[in-house]
């Protein structure tokens, strides 16, 4: 996947809970430019993450 962007409008339909994400809008929108989901254990496949993530800086 090719680097994220933060952008000023929010990916429609996205919700996101993770307040410490650099691209977290401060509700509960995600303002990446595009994002990646895995799974995160393979035998649980129900269990997932974001792979967008990155921590918020200068909080």
């Amino acid at each position: 996947m090719s680097c994220a962007c933060k952008t000023d409008k929010p990916i429609e339909g996205i919700k996101c809970t993770v307040s410490n994400c650099e691209y977290h809008s401060g509700e509960t929108k995600c303002e990446a430019s595009s994002i990646e989901v895995c799974t995160a254990d393979p035998v649980q496949q129900c269990s997932v993450e974001c792979k967008t993530f990155r921590p918020k800086t200068g909080a």
